[in-house]
């Protein structure tokens, strides 16, 4: 499940339990994070990127609906 989340998002790929999105700057992860938590979905912030915590394919699959909404509104 990690994988496809970190394909979908254009991340690496983890052996954690979590995706890290490298953030393009230092404002967008907090930017990005709080949008995603308005849907319901929580992920952590950080100036240096966005950590994603991927444990089902539930919750993968809430997050990936999110991140299409959120992102394409980044574009």
């Amino acid at each position: 499940v990690r994988d496809e989340v970190a394909d979908h998002i254009g991340a690496q790929h983890s052996q954690a339990n979590f995706v890290w999105l490298p953030a393009p700057a230092p404002e967008w992860a907090p930017r990005v994070a709080a949008q995603l938590a308005t849907r319901g979905v929580l992920t952590r912030a950080f100036p240096e990127g966005l950590r994603i915590t991927v444990t089902n394919r539930d919750e993968a699959a809430e997050f990936l609906s999110a991140w299409d909404v959120v992102s394409s509104a980044q574009s």
